[in-house]
């Protein structure tokens, strides 16, 4: 363990839980909100790495710990709450782990079955002292600081695997979950009927979405869904729903759904006439909405720039910018007024955030990174940042699987042009999935459904592999990692070449589907992370007519 690690009690405190088969987050300090989007992390606990990247941009992060999985804790608060447990004849294990907290104490013990959050399982009049329960949510542990400034302190060090819960107890739990779940049942039955009957104006469309995701889930298909609810819910609405408003909700829904295997999509193939007849239309349609790079050497052989619905790859060996250019790709792409989402697994937010500025500003990327900034770098910084807070362009360094991608995209508010992946060998695919090879195309796969699904560019950065020919330096097709089926999902293929210490990088277009290969001479300027055009391509041609087959 490093010496900085050794200096921060938070990681290593983060670290050992870990170690011990607890699954751990970060939450703010002196605060019991966390800092990640938790719930991920119920069933599959976070790696050490990300762990390290938490504790590495927020040190002082306060420490917790996601219960569940036979483990729950009994909190404790106020003076006299054990008392409330002794008058009902429950006496917690002496040897249980227990920590003392800002006002009062958690106490952990294990179960075999399913222990729910319980707020006020046992209460003074519905005040404190009172017991409460956390089974599926997350505590504070030590060494984290309370809200009112007290340590987090262990009474009894935290265990692998705690006593078990006292029978009483478990009784009295389980006898509220059961009361909850009446209370939940009769609610939900006078919503749903409150719902159908209609509502106002201003709560027609959430209502509806709410409708629409209760049915689908509930396995209604989608046109049973659609009929039942424009016989109800549209024409008892103040003023009516109307149908192509339904009709929007429900693809929406169903899309989503679709892709996260809950509902089946209705597959039907269209006559040829029908896709004749849209053809015709779409000739005199405006052209469609392309993803310019900033490079017009590289435009030149995209026809434009990319496309909706296509995948793009985008290879080269570490070291050569292939984040740096994807990231400029990317707020070329916001400056434009679209929106862009960019998910890496290789570099954290502040990093991607550094290169960006770096570019934007034309300030030197070490330089912003160490903190030794000319007075005149510190004006030019203060210059951009107003404009970059503007963009429509969203950064997370959180995201691990393929599952959660799908989640984002699918929970995007507005439409993206733009998903950027960085990188695909560090996507997880679905835990079935033991081979490497299969892992690796099946998140290749997904990018491209998705790509389809909502008509979006995907950008997604691949390392690739050595040559086996030692005399050959140009990197080729066959050389994208762990598998060859990447280059038959893709659309188009480009990969990075540069000569150590040289500035001409070769962006070489090795699969183009609806247009020319060749390649683009770009120039790196490593003290901004950054490339421009070099000089215009042999053998390029202007695409700017319609793409060919």
């Amino acid at each position: 363990m490093s010496t900085e690690d050794v200096m921060n009690e938070m990681l290593d405190a983060a670290l050992k839980y870990h170690s011990m088969g607890y699954h751990v987050i970060p939450c703010m300090l002196k605060d019991k909100r966390p800092l990640v989007a938790w719930k991920k992390y119920q069933d599959e606990p976070p790696s050490v790495e990300q762990i390290r990247s938490w504790w590495t941009k927020t040190p002082s992060a306060n420490v917790a710990i996601i219960l569940g999985r036979g483990k729950f804790a009994v909190d404790l608060d106020g003076e006299g709450a054990g008392s409330l447990l002794e008058a009902k004849g429950i006496e917690l294990p002496k040897d249980a782990p227990a920590s003392k907290t800002g006002s009062g104490y958690h106490v952990f013990l294990s179960a075999k079955t399913s222990i729910p959050d319980c707020v006020g399982l046992l209460s003074t009049n519905g005040g404190k002292p009172q017991v409460d329960i956390r089974g599926v949510g997350y505590v504070i542990a030590p060494p984290s600081i309370h809200p009112n400034g007290k340590r987090y302190e262990w009474i009894k060090p935290l265990s692998v695997d705690p006593p078990e819960a006292p029978a009483k107890l478990l009784d009295i739990i389980l006898s509220q979950r059961q009361e909850t779940q009446t209370r939940r049942t009769a609610t939900n039955k006078n919503w749903l009927v409150e719902a159908l009957g209609g509502v106002s104006e201003g709560q027609r469309d959430i209502t509806c979405t709410r409708l629409v995701g209760y049915f689908l889930a509930k396995g209604v298909d989608v046109e049973a869904t659609r009929a039942l609810l424009l016989d109800s819910f549209c024409k008892n609405c103040d003023p009516p729903f109307g149908e192509s408003d339904l009709d929007k909700v429900v693809d929406s829904i169903a899309r989503r759904e679709s892709l996260k295997g809950t509902v089946d999509r209705l597959l039907k193939p269209q006559p040829i006439e029908a896709v004749m007849i849209e053809l015709e239309k779409d000739l005199d349609r405006p052209v469609s909405r392309t993803i310019k790079t900033p490079y017009g050497s590289l435009n030149k052989f995209l026809c434009g720039g990319f496309a909706a619905g296509e995948l793009v790859y985008l290879g080269a060996r570490p070291g050569v910018g292939k984040t740096s250019l994807a990231l400029e790709i990317a707020r070329r792409t916001a400056s434009n007024g679209d929106s862009v989402l960019v998910i890496s697994r290789e570099m954290v937010n502040l990093s991607l955030a550094r290169r960006i500025m770096a570019q934007t500003a034309r300030v030197s990327a070490s330089a912003l990174k160490s903190k030794n900034l000319s007075q005149f770098e510190v004006t030019r910084i203060r210059e951009v940042v107003p404009k970059l807070k503007d963009l429509p362009l969203w950064i997370t360094d959180e995201v691990i699987s393929l599952k959660e991608i799908i989640e984002m995209v699918s929970g995007f508010n507005g439409s993206l042009a733009l998903l950027v992946v960085d990188y695909l060998q560090l996507i997880r695919a679905a835990n079935e999935i033991k081979d490497r090879r299969l892992q690796v195309e099946s998140v290749s796969q997904g990018l491209k459904a998705l790509a389809v699904q909502f008509k979006m560019t995907v950008l997604c950065l691949s390392s690739l592999a050595r040559s086996s020919d030692k005399k050959q330096k140009r990197p080729s097709m066959d050389m994208l990692r762990e598998s060859g089926e990447l280059e038959h999902d893709a659309d188009i293929v480009i990969l990075l070449h540069r000569e150590m210490m040289a500035e001409e990088t070769d962006c070489i277009v090795v699969k183009n589907r609806d247009g020319r290969q060749g390649i683009a001479k770009l120039k790196f300027e490593n003290e901004f992370v950054s490339f421009s055009d070099w000089v215009e391509p042999l053998g390029a041609r202007d695409c700017s007519e319609a793409r060919t087959g």
